[in-house]
């Protein structure tokens, strides 16, 4: 759990502890001997260049449809979502780079849903390395290919249901 939820839960239960105890309902307040500030931040851990690579050699090796999606995120630096909301209109293959005007989450209730970057400074021009031209030029041939299995809707990762592409998916594939 966050932080910020850590502490959060702190004040509910503290408050109802105390509102139980002033009522005679428990002997003793237990939330008086807890502190909310005892919430380590960590750091994720991130995997080595050489992890990085055989993973995407691996996913390309086996033919994985999101092969190019897993290349995106590693080299470019892009958060998943971001990649997943990668519109055909905003890649410009010839000059190479990409804009990054949006974010795909997860929301529980609505599903896959198309938001604003994680920051301001998120919403940017992405300059692409020629390696990764090769690789989203391929990923658009394959997808050309399957002309019968993939309606093109506008977006470099469309799941089979010609829709966003869950960004978690991408993950589990990764």
């Amino acid at each position: 759990m966050a932080s910020e939820g850590v502490r959060l839960l702190h004040r509910v239960l503290s408050g109802a502890m105390k509102h139980a105890y002033k009522m005679d309902l428990i002997s003793r307040n237990p939330m008086s001997q807890v502190s909310s500030s005892s919430v380590v931040k960590t750091e994720p851990e991130t995997p080595a260049a050489s992890a990085i690579r055989g993973m995407i050699a691996l996913a390309q090796g086996e033919g994985n449809p999101d092969h190019a999606g897993i290349h995106l995120i590693a080299y470019p630096c892009m958060r998943r979502g971001e990649a997943m909301s990668l519109l055909r209109d905003n890649v410009e293959l010839a000059q190479g780079h990409i804009w990054i005007e949006g974010s795909l989450s997860r929301n529980l209730e609505i599903g896959v849903q198309l938001g604003p970057p994680k920051t301001h400074a998120s919403r940017r021009i992405v300059d692409l390395d020629p390696r990764t031209v090769v690789v989203l030029a391929r990923h658009r041939e394959q997808q050309q290919e399957m002309e019968e299995l993939y309606v093109d809707c506008g977006v470099v990762f469309a799941s089979p249901y010609r829709d966003w592409m869950n960004p978690d998916n991408l993950s589990k594939a990764a």
